[in-house]
């Protein structure tokens, strides 16, 4: 498993801007405002499991057979069509009606965009790490991310900017993909020889709706502390903790690509060598991808406490939020072998299993903590319940490769 130069270096250049796009938002907008476009945003990121787990399993079943047979790719694209219709339907009619912020029916506009566009999206950087275009992925990341900046930098120096400018920036930008996806050759090729098929096909409706499920308690999971800020404390709370999350976030990026662009050697070692061999190999790339990391966050603890501590002191107590959080990110690194091992040999009940117990652990000890009022307690108690959700997929891989 290689790690690819240019790749790196695009990682660090797009964590610095988006370092500064944030520090520009939140100098723009309130601690309160902050907090409802993150909210917008990791409401986004449920949103994206519309497609069922369809595009994963394409992923997933391309990476480890090396193709995917013509009738199945069919009956996915069958699927995938009726689940996203059906979801942006509900989700139309129920005017995302969970509170007065999500009633406005021009964010509803937003969000059915940005699902349209994500989903193009995935299409195209699966394809793209698939047949290692590293070059292309990069240059979509460089035009997507400019937009960003863009736009950022001309609402700091306009003045002219509210919410609802950022939530839509947020929601739209990823529109590239989408248009470079439906004027592809490569593409259309795919299309033509697709002939909707919508046949029942047990193995890839049960094989997309455990993926689906995979996806959605993972990110439940990594979210649970957010949602219990938002539902029971304010958006001010939530604006603080989005601030220490999303910037922390940003720097773990780095190497959560770099992981992530390698899965497909990472599915293809799982299932074509032994454990031993697999695994020698994991850790040894992992202890790279250390060596990164501690670079990173030699950069983001200054930076962080620079920017809270003479730029926007509105933020100053979330330094200790920060820590926690990019210790969390730390955490996350070490469970990825075990993790891939039970979603390559399709142990699909028991890890998603697992990731509900953790999901339960997490909402009743974060539940508990919150009436605390006290942030940096819910950092604590998600590192807990993942470090549980780890032992526990760690043994059941030992049991499993052992047998």
């Amino acid at each position: 498993m290689k790690i690819n130069k240019v790749f790196v270096f695009s990682r660090y250049i797009f964590t610095g801007l988006n370092f500064v796009a944030i520090l520009l938002i939140t100098s723009m907008l309130g601690i309160a405002e902050f907090g409802e476009l993150s909210f917008f945003r990791l409401i986004l990121q449920y949103l994206m499991y519309s497609e069922f787990g369809f595009v994963q399993y394409i992923f997933r079943k391309r990476s480890a057979d090396g193709i995917i047979p013509n009738y199945e790719l069919s009956s996915v694209f069958s699927y995938l069509a009726i689940s996203v219709c059906s979801f942006l339907f509900v989700f139309a009619i129920l005017d995302l009606e969970f509170d007065a912020f999500f009633s406005n029916p021009v964010y509803v506009l937003y969000a059915t965009f940005s699902v349209i566009f994500g989903i193009s999206a995935k299409f195209l950087i699966d394809e793209f790490r698939i047949t290692g275009d590293i070059t292309k992925l990069i240059s979509l990341e460089f035009i997507t991310n400019s937009t960003v900046y863009l736009v950022v930098l001309y609402c700091y120096i306009s003045g002219s900017y509210n919410v609802d400018v950022f939530v839509a920036l947020y929601a739209l930008y990823m529109a590239p993909y989408f248009f470079l996806l439906i004027f592809s050759s490569r593409f259309r090729d795919k299309v033509n020889k697709i002939n909707f098929n919508f046949k029942l096909d047990k193995k890839i409706l049960y094989a997309s709706s455990m993926l689906f499920l995979f996806g959605f308690l993972s990110l439940l999971l990594a979210s649970v502390d957010r949602l219990i800020i938002k539902y029971f404390l304010n958006f001010e709370a939530l604006g603080l903790y989005s601030m220490a999350f999303t910037v922390s976030s940003g720097f773990y990026m780095v190497i959560q690509t770099l992981t992530w662009v390698n899965m497909p050697s990472f599915i293809n070692s799982i299932k074509n060598e032994v454990v031993s061999k697999s695994m020698k190999d994991f850790k040894e790339y992992i202890f790279k991808i250390q060596l990164i990391y501690l670079s990173v966050l030699s950069l983001a603890l200054p930076c962080y406490y620079l920017l809270i501590r003479y730029y926007n002191r509105e933020y100053e107590e979330t330094f200790w939020i920060f820590v926690l959080l990019s210790l969390y990110n730390f955490i996350n690194v070490y469970y990825i072998y075990h993790r891939t091992y039970l979603l390559v040999h399709e142990y699909y009940y028991l890890l998603n299993i697992t990731l509900f117990i953790g999901v339960i652990f997490n909402f009743i000890l974060n539940i508990y903590l919150v009436s605390f009022h006290v942030l940096e307690l819910l950092v604590i108690g998600s590192i807990i319940s993942h470090l549980l959700y780890m032992v526990i997929i760690r043994n059941i891989v030992i049991k499993k490769a052992n047998k």
